[in-house]
């Protein structure tokens, strides 16, 4: 699902005209027992090597209010 979500994150920045060098926070809400390691890989798979990385927060959850979901996550761009 990280995977996932990121690839969509990716999607919705270029769609804005904005990439992920313009994302400046990236948080990340991960279901509690899952890896966080895991997210940062599927961050560098999708996006790379860049210039300047955002800060990337990563909070572990109890749950989500849909309860298939094991990640939401949440992006600030600026240009």
């Amino acid at each position: 699902q990280c995977k996932q979500a990121l690839s969509n994150l990716k999607t919705i920045l270029n769609g804005a005209d904005y990439s992920i060098d313009d994302v400046v926070k990236l948080t990340i809400y991960m279901l509690r027992g899952h890896d966080p390691k895991l997210g940062y890989a599927a961050f560098k798979q999708i996006f790379g090597s860049i210039n300047i990385p955002p800060t990337i927060s990563v909070i572990q959850v109890e749950g989500f209010a849909v309860s298939d979901f094991l990640i939401e996550i949440e992006a600030i761009a600026v240009k």
